[in-house]
């Protein structure tokens, strides 16, 4: 089992969230392709993911996407606060690192998002359902554990 524990404050965590480090790569397959062919890989983009129970899906930003060569493979109607909005389809390897140790998620598939910095990525609970996820407020810490 490995364990994240989150900021070391409840200010932090009130004013950030829970956030956590992600390596998002273009799915294995492709990866695979382009080195045969003798083709550049993109390289494994690092970046900061807000833990959201309130998202259905996770997403990732749409300039990682673009970073990763990839192109959506459909659309879907997501509801938010301003209604439905149709979004992409793109599948990602998505690596969750803990150390030397890391999490490895092969071909997730997530949506193409737009979201101000610091995040670049939504944690959402069709990948947490595969977790466990303790948030303490009061401490100011959160623990991810799978």
């Amino acid at each position: 089992m490995l364990i994240f524990n989150g900021p070391p404050t409840p200010q932090q965590l009130h004013q950030l969230g829970a956030i956590i480090q992600l390596q998002v790569d273009a799915p294995a397959p492709i990866r695979q392709s382009l080195t045969a062919a003798g083709r550049a890989v993109p390289p494994t983009q690092l970046v900061s993911a807000l833990i959201d129970t309130g998202a259905t899906v996770s997403g990732i930003d749409g300039a990682v996407l673009q970073a990763l060569g990839l192109r959506p493979t459909g659309t879907v109607n997501i509801g938010g606060v301003a209604g439905p909005n149709a979004h992409g389809l793109y599948t990602v390897d998505i690596h969750i690192p803990f150390g030397l140790q890391r999490l490895s998620l092969a071909n997730r598939v997530v949506i193409g998002v737009q979201l101000l910095p610091p995040y670049k990525a939504l944690l959402g609970r069709d990948l947490l359902a595969m977790m466990m996820l303790v948030y303490s407020g009061p401490a100011g810490t959160w623990t991810l554990a799978f």
